[in-house]
């Protein structure tokens, strides 16, 4: 069974009397475990498509299948604990909180989740292990590297074990020797952990790195 299943969705916002379409009869397939990138021009659908499979918004029409449960359909309160429960981000600008520790940030990851104090703290030191931020843990985010701060947000997206990460520019902010260091992170996460990764990036190089690419012009998602 596919991980996510789009069905002609279309997206469309009203400005005033106008219409546009940011996404135009979508339909595809991704598979759990796959490795996505989505390119294309800015204002193409690209951070639409991303916030629709975030579910962080509704299509206009359509159909979106989360391991085979129609999100579109979901109550606002299932569709707030699948997020909590299956979904991670990644954001360009790391979305850390800049007065907790590496610690507290990624801890927040799992807020929303039934896990007792101590559970959460075994997780935290072990997924900053994973990303190699062990020493850094008590750090504030203005004591850390701008690949460090990215490091945090991987592990606070993986904390909570996802179906899948979303990431929107994960690199943008990182020069190029972090760039690979994030892109090779990023792929461990997905090989140890069979998590469904898929990224939105301007970055080419980033984007190879992927399984499989799409691209989004005007609205309309192909393979490339």
């Amino acid at each position: 069974m596919s991980l996510y299943e789009l069905d002609s969705v279309f997206k469309t916002y009203h400005q005033g009397p106008n219409n546009i379409a940011a996404l135009r009869d979508v339909s595809l397939s991704i598979e759990a475990g796959e490795r996505v990138s989505i390119q294309g021009s800015t204002g193409g659908g690209k951070s639409t498509l991303l916030q629709l499979l975030g579910v962080l918004d509704s299509p206009t029409s359509g159909t979106i299948k989360f391991d085979g449960r129609d999100i579109t359909s979901m109550s606002e309160n299932d569709q707030a604990t699948l997020r909590a429960q299956r979904i991670g981000f990644i954001f360009q600008n790391y979305n850390l909180i800049p007065t907790l520790t590496a610690a507290e940030n990624v801890e927040c990851g799992l807020v929303p989740l039934e896990m007792t104090k101590d559970e959460r703290h075994h997780a935290v030191a072990a997924v900053l292990a994973s990303v190699g931020l062990s020493d850094r843990s008590g750090h504030l985010p203005g004591q850390l590297s701008g690949g460090q701060q990215q490091r945090v947000a991987i592990a606070r997206a993986l904390v909570k074990k996802p179906s899948v990460i979303l990431a929107d520019e994960p690199t943008g902010n990182l020069d190029e020797e972090t760039r690979d260091e994030i892109a090779d992170l990023i792929e461990q996460v997905s090989a140890e952990h069979g998590v469904t990764i898929i990224t939105v990036t301007h970055d080419s190089a980033l984007a190879k790195r992927s399984t499989r690419h799409l691209s989004i012009r005007k609205g309309i998602v192909s393979e490339s």
